[in-house]
């Protein structure tokens, strides 16, 4: 399925003048209908999603409008798949193709971004220049526009869906470019690869925050030592001559004499009531 439709929509691309772009390829759950030849409705089978997303230029407007024209829905031969080979020939529904284009310039709307990603549910389709209108491309529309990457329902695969799925597409890129987005894609890989190294070396938002944090205690713990060290250059320049007056008048008989409670009660007289700590620091500064 990949290499033949990818193929046919590259042929699209050549003839319509399409000079770079990518072609994704996404699979989601499916139930088989009564239209599939020779297979019972009900079965758990596959939804093939292939996106062709590219850019193309026009000279004119009558040139934008023959695009227009020509990829109109169910404009032969855009319009649809014609695939023959002998694997699809028993389950595969020629599907119907989908061509939508948008100015890449419009001011007030990205359309890269609005065809890669796709949009909201409520997205005013009816004012993008190519919504056509009718019943059938209502329907296909109906949800906003559905992006090139566009999310696939894999939860709702059963076990066997699953393991098959992942068999399948083990190793297959999510997209594939081509013309002038291959070499614009690749200087673009090649720039970020030489990029990222350096880009790994600088914080992550949670560690630009946690830095913060850092940062912020680091600064309110280096005020309190300096408003600690200033507190104490002012006690120990009053404690300095009380310290010699409690010298001489504790003995200085043997043991330690009884210098700093003394220290500590003239202190207080001063109106300078200190913690026992803050004294050791006082004598300390003042013996050295």
């Amino acid at each position: 399925m990949r290499s033949g439709v990818t193929a046919k929509l590259r042929q699209f691309a050549r003839e319509l003048g399409i000079t770079g772009g990518i072609i994704t390829h996404q699979i989601s759950p499916w139930k088989t209908q009564d239209y599939r030849r020779r297979v019972e409705p009900g079965l758990a089978s596959f939804r093939h999603d292939f996106t062709l997303l590219g850019e193309v230029s026009f000279q004119d407007k009558d040139e934008a409008d023959a695009f227009r024209e020509e990829t109109s829905y169910r404009a032969y031969p855009f319009g649809s798949l014609n695939i023959s080979h002998p694997d699809l020939a028993v389950c595969y529904n020629s599907p119907s193709v989908f061509w939508s284009c948008h100015a890449a310039d419009d001011p007030y709307v990205d359309a890269l971004r609005l065809f890669l990603v796709g949009s909201s549910a409520n997205y005013p389709v009816a004012s993008l220049e190519w919504y056509a209108g009718g019943q059938t491309v209502g329907r296909l529309v109906r949800n906003g526009v559905r992006g090139a990457l566009a999310l696939q329902p894999h939860f709702m695969m059963d076990e066997v869906q699953w393991w098959s799925y992942a068999e399948a597409t083990r190793g297959l890129p999510l997209y594939v470019p081509f013309g002038t987005w291959r070499t614009a894609i690749s200087e673009v890989k090649s720039k970020w690869r030489e990029h990222r190294p350096r880009t790994l070396l600088l914080p992550s938002p949670q560690r630009k925050s946690a830095s913060r944090r850092r940062k912020g205690l680091k600064t309110a713990n280096d005020q309190r030592r300096q408003h600690a060290r200033e507190a104490l250059a002012k006690l120990v320049e009053i404690a300095r001559p009380l310290l010699k007056q409690a010298m001489a008048e504790v003995s200085s008989r043997r043991g330690r004499p009884a210098h700093r409670a003394r220290l500590k009660e003239l202190l207080k007289e001063q109106g300078c009531t200190v913690s026992e700590h803050h004294l050791k620091q006082q004598v300390k500064e003042l013996g050295s």
